[in-house]
């Protein structure tokens, strides 16, 4: 298949922003594995030239800028010319983001007539967070309703990226499910959510697309391997987050939990990635007396690391999906997750061991010295989240994906024959 990506930035593993949007990096994984397996993608984007990527220049808007930068995204600026280069010839196009860029240039397929189909990245709660609106929810429903006025309407199937990891323990080839009902637009359109906490959403706000439910998934590089910890870590129990440093992922709770522990002493910290945060983080654990290391790591870097975990964290309140936390898994590592109702990341806890209550620091704390004491416990459950992984790799997730392409194309045939 001949398919264009349209996405305002994409990042590879060894140019991405040291906090860039984790969507960015999964889709330049995405890209690749479609062209080893011998599709022509084309990609429109911003950034720097390469081969069949149609580049467009990047879009500020003032009032945000900081903050966008701060967060390691960009958004890109329409340039017609550019795009209509790009779709000549497709055979679908695969919107990745409902901003400016995506909702312009959908006229431009539609005009052509080229089949379309778009995925669901953005969650609007992440935008209120990050704009300091997280305590007014009546924000993140307008913005919702935004996404779907402006953008998601035009589509009859939506991509949702995550399913509960209990449905993927027992249903090895069953990662992808299909909800709704046929839209009362084009009969044409599809819209991938990468989980299923996010088709509910949509569903919630009155998204009248098919849904999709196929995981973004790991990528097959990470499984566990025998690493040494660095020799200051040799006598401590590692714990580990990876994410941007941003509002909603709450970081701040780990070092508060690590911080009232009895274990305290025994523990040293990894937080991997950047932003906004970073100094408050950086100037909490001083004030706490704990000890923790912050840091950008590449794919292999990041990969040793992980490994060196005895335990993962994921704290955040506002998750679509959260790739990092299935690579940990992927890895062996067992996790303690927030119960948060607007984070799918909480379904792929196995039990309630692997959950601490939403904002509850001392709850964590009680988590993660449960795990301490009980290694045995931990080693067994170990075993479990590496199957439930494997069985959500970026392969099977690509595998589900073409499925739904070759699906559009041949609805997109059906109604250009009713027409004719």
């Amino acid at each position: 298949m001949r398919i264009v990506v349209v996405i305002d930035q994409l990042d590879s593993e060894n140019d991405a922003p040291s906090h860039s949007k984790g969507a960015a990096v999964w889709a330049s994984r995405y890209v690749e594995m479609l062209r080893a397996r011998g599709h022509e993608v084309r990609v429109v984007s911003t950034g720097d030239e390469a081969p069949d990527k149609y580049v467009v220049k990047t879009k500020i808007y003032p009032i945000i800028a900081d903050i966008v930068a701060d967060n390691g995204f960009v958004f890109a600026r329409m340039d017609e010319a550019v795009v209509r280069r790009a779709f000549v010839g497709a055979d679908i196009i695969h919107f990745m983001f409902p901003f400016k860029l995506s909702y312009t240039t959908l006229k431009i397929a539609q005009e052509m007539d080229i089949p379309i189909f778009s995925a669901f990245h953005c969650q609007p709660e992440n935008v209120t967070y990050n704009l300091g609106f997280k305590h007014f929810p009546i924000v993140a429903t307008y913005i919702y309703g935004r996404y779907n006025r402006m953008f998601y309407k035009h589509f009859n199937h939506i991509h949702c990226p995550t399913i509960p990891i209990t449905y993927l323990s027992f249903h090895s080839a069953g990662f992808s499910t299909f909800i709704g009902q046929k839209a009362e637009s084009t009969p044409l359109d599809h819209i991938h959510c990468p989980t299923q906490f996010i088709a509910d959403q949509l569903v919630k706000h009155n998204y009248k697309g098919k849904l999709h439910v196929i995981s973004n998934g790991v990528d097959s590089a990470f499984c566990p391997i025998k690493v040494e910890k660095p020799a200051e870590w040799k006598d401590k129990y590692v714990i580990g987050m990876v994410g941007r440093l941003a509002a909603e992922k709450r970081q701040d709770l780990i070092i508060q939990a690590v911080a009232m522990s009895k274990y305290k002493d025994k523990i040293q910290l990894v937080f991997c990635g950047k932003g906004p945060k970073e100094k408050k983080y950086k100037k909490l654990v001083k004030k706490l007396g704990v000890s923790a290391k912050f840091g950008f790591y590449r794919k292999d870097d990041l990969l040793q690391l992980i490994n060196t975990f005895d335990l993962y964290v994921h704290s955040s309140e506002i998750e679509i999906e959260a790739v990092a936390c299935w690579e940990a898994l992927a890895c062996g590592k067992v996790p303690v997750i927030a119960n948060s109702p607007n984070s799918a990341t909480r379904f792929f806890a196995l039990d309630n061991r692997s959950l601490f209550r939403n904002k509850d620091a001392a709850d964590l704390c009680a988590k993660i010295e449960y795990w301490m004491e009980n290694p045995k416990e931990k080693m067994a459950m170990s075993k479990e989240y590496i199957t439930a992984a494997r069985n959500n790799t970026l392969s099977k997730s690509i595998d589900r994906i073409e499925q739904v392409y070759e699906q559009v194309i041949a609805e997109h045939e059906k109604s250009q024959q009713r027409v004719s």
